[in-house]
């Protein structure tokens, strides 16, 4: 229990809201409701077919396993594949009967779907898996060593430990998910349908509900999250240095995903594609899957075979692991690796002692007291999310797109000569076409066929104004600016910018203001307690420096490296939106785009500065007010809860 008590402190919970809430928001911001018409038209009868052809495609399997039966090179008795003939058949007469409404399905889909809850799980274990061998850092491990059977004892009860955290971690991230898909996506009341009215459930041979099949995954997860970071608690314990048994887990991960990859499941190797870790943590896929392994006339599922393996493993490992938690010696010997690090870190000290304190303060801020990670983090969220959060426009919106880049800015009439054109040709063709439909009525032989090129002219004209109609709603808003607030908006397209500044990139900019917020969360109250949980804040009280000094020089390291960060974070987004969309006409007033505008009236820009702000600002002027904003928030954070945790006298 006094293990349980160290490990979750009230430092992992916050850890743990923290995952749990970023997690939500990921989930939120990966399954963002698709806002075009088509492409939803296009699911709906995509799902509408599914489901009118699920029983044929469900006994073709089945007259097809009769079938093969009667061959001759497939109906030989002991064999595995006549076994797995006959185990086919069996599975699919389970569902063969199976009735599937049509639902709200797309909240359980996109659940089942999102597997980056179990990386949120194994990133809170890993800190409960990394804190737990930090008494070999400093050197309480020799203390453990030397108490009668206090090293097993104490590694069955990390064992323990891992088996509750893991459980509880899981639990919470888990169905915290499952709430905001149906919240999100909705289909509550459904959850009693089959899931096979999931199309990625189409082989799923089971005739569970929905909501039995995320229960059940639930459970399965939870020992697959469970076996795995024991199995990780292994590597660590066998390897005296923390850094190096992580080093070797990544490269490890790294091997496991080329070889999931590279390897077909067609392939006579393809047991190393489905016994893998990737596998384990994309536990859904492999379990909803339909694919059988055997030997002679035993026939399992390969998920089966997965789960058991991974079991197993984990509890290889960990017996290995307890056994050498009870033999290795601390400080038994030292390995070249060490003398070399040792020198390494000998010579970097060196260089320290001669640069100013500042300097001394910034670098304790990022690797003493580890935030290194934490910026590598940050910078992968704000990477990912720039990358995977882009909008997609038509041929048709890019070729507009390029027109406004050669004929826009603060001058129209291109455009509205363009138009002008349009409306004469439709004009001259519906004159033409009246005085055709004229002469028809008195001459039935005139040939029809120039009536009917006249009507296809029509047809494409009205369409080619159709899909320009955005030419004229701006030109009715910037002439709407003129007349109601005396602003020349400019002609310049609001995509791209929606993305960037309006709500088609709401969630990305969550993600990367969650990423600023919780990476200077952590990395401000890990640095602001280092010194009192090492207990050098009794020099810093008594140096000749002068506490002010530094108590300055600490909130200065953490300013610095806040604006450091903040720059770089916003600056990758800029850069990153720049690639993608590009960013034309940054000169132009923020009002020249038609989201921008729409604000005028509503809420806080009904009037007041923020509305004489919003008129008079350029584009380039607004984003780097957003920046600002940004930048006050992130300091006022960090400067805060370094002197909340810095205040905290019994800090652990």
């Amino acid at each position: 229990m006094q293990e349980l008590k160290r490990i979750i402190n009230y430092k992992r919970i916050i850890l743990l809201l923290i995952a749990a809430t970023v997690n939500v928001v990921f989930f939120l911001y990966d399954n963002k409701p698709v806002m075009d018409e088509d492409i939803i038209n296009k699911e709906n009868v995509a799902h509408e077919t599914y489901i009118k052809n699920y029983h044929e495609e469900v006994n073709a399997i089945i007259d097809n396993a009769d079938k093969l039966k009667k061959y001759s090179i497939f109906n030989k008795a002991g064999s595995f594949s006549y076994a797995n003939i006959l185990q086919t058949a069996r599975d699919f007469e389970r569902v063969k009967n199976v009735i599937l409404p049509e639902d709200e399905y797309k909240g359980v889909q996109a659940y089942t779907t999102y597997y980056y809850q179990y990386f949120f799980t194994m990133l809170v274990m890993m800190f409960v898996i990394y804190d737990m061998f930090a008494q070999r850092d400093n050197g309480m491990w020799s203390i453990t060593y030397s108490c009668a059977n206090g090293r097993i004892m104490y590694a069955i009860k990390q064992t323990g430990v891992i088996v509750v955290t893991g459980a509880f971690t899981h639990t919470l991230i888990y169905w915290s998910t499952f709430i905001a898909a149906m919240l999100q996506r909705g289909g509550v009341r459904d959850l009693v349908n089959p899931v096979q009215t999931i199309e990625t459930f189409d082989k799923f041979t089971y005739p569970w509900s929905k909501i039995k099949y995320v229960t059940v995954l639930y459970l399965i997860s939870m020992v697959c999250i469970v076996a795995l970071c024991i199995t990780i608690w292994g590597v660590f314990v066998m390897f005296r240095n923390r850094v190096y048994a992580l080093v070797t887990m990544l490269i490890f991960a790294a091997v496991e995903q080329f070889i999931y990859s590279h390897i077909d499941i067609h392939s006579v190797w393809n047991g190393l594609h489905y016994i893998n870790i990737i596998n384990i943590i994309n536990i859904n896929a492999t379990f909803s899957s339909y694919r059988n392994w055997g030997v002679g006339t035993y026939v399992f599922p390969v998920f089966s075979v997965v789960l058991f393996v991974h079991i197993i493993c984990a509890g290889v490992i960990g017996y290995i692991a307890i056994n050498v938690s009870a033999s290795m010696k601390p400080y038994k010997n030292t390995t070249f690796i060490k003398r070399f690090t040792d020198c390494v870190s000998a010579g970097c000290q060196k260089i320290l002692a001669r640069i100013p304190f500042l300097f001394k303060e910034i670098h304790k801020f990022i690797f003493t007291s580890h935030c290194g990670w934490v910026v590598v983090v940050m910078l992968t969220v704000t990477a990912y999310v720039c990358q995977t959060g882009q909008y997609h426009y038509t041929d048709d919106n890019k070729y507009m797109d390029s027109e406004y880049m050669l004929h826009g800015g603060k001058d129209y009439t291109y455009f509205q000569d363009y138009l002008d054109n349009l409306y004469q040709q439709r004009d001259e063709l519906q004159a033409d076409i009246d005085d055709y439909g004229d002469i028809l009525t008195r001459d039935e032989s005139v040939d029809i066929g120039s009536y009917v090129n006249l009507k296809t002219k029509q047809q494409q004209i009205l369409k080619l104004i159709e899909s320009r109609r955005e030419y004229a709603d701006k030109i009715e808003y910037i002439g709407h600016m003129d007349e109601t607030f005396n602003i020349r908006a400019w002609m310049i397209s609001d995509r791209g910018y929606e993305v960037i500044l309006g709500k088609k990139g709401l969630y990305r900019r969550i993600m990367v203001n969650l990423a600023l917020i919780c990476g200077f969360i952590l990395m401000s109250a890990d640095a602001g307690r280092l010194e009192r949980v090492s207990g050098m804040i009794l020099f810093e009280h008594s140096t000749a420096l002068g506490r002010n000094k530094m108590r300055c020089n600490k909130y200065l390291s953490c300013i610095t490296i806040t604006i450091i960060m903040t720059v770089i974070i916003c600056g990758m987004e800029f850069l990153w939106m720049r690639h993608i969309y590009g960013i034309p006409y940054m000169n132009a007033p923020v009002v020249s785009l038609t989201f921008m505008g729409n604000k005028l009236g509503m809420g806080l820009y009904a009037s007041g500065i923020l509305k004489w702000m919003l008129l008079h600002m350029t584009i380039w002027q607004y984003m780097l007010m957003q920046f600002i904003m940004r930048l006050v928030i992130c300091l006022i954070l960090s400067v805060g809860i370094m002197k909340i945790t810095r205040s905290i006298k019994n800090i652990k």
